[in-house]
């Protein structure tokens, strides 16, 4: 199995946002889930789904994820970046193109 994830400049990624309270589901697969900006909700897979795959690949592009890729790739996950939460059981990649790979 393989997801495919984008990262956002907040370091949410799927439709988990920082502080939203769809961190802590250990239940259910999937939810709903509303960023505090928008005016619609959104599904979403949780994390007990993301880190049960087998393989994730994270995808970031841009100047402004280049501060968000530096520290959800770092060793320890940071839980007020719901990116950084995604640990597969898998292998997990991230794909940055010059930018984002850039060091801030």
């Amino acid at each position: 199995d393989l997801i495919l994830l984008g990262i956002g400049e907040d370091g949410h990624t799927a439709s988990l946002f920082p502080g939203g309270g769809e961190l802590a589901e250990t239940g259910r697969w999937v939810i709903a889930s509303r960023p505090k900006e928008a005016a619609h909700e959104r599904v979403t897979l949780t994390l007990p789904v993301l880190n049960e795959c087998r393989n994730v690949v994270l995808l970031a592009t841009g100047k402004k994820k280049a501060e968000i890729v530096r520290r959800v790739w770092e060793a320890e996950p940071d839980s007020r970046l719901p990116a950084s939460l995604v640990r597969p059981r898998g292998t997990l990649a991230i794909y940055v193109d010059r930018a984002a790979g850039s060091c801030p």
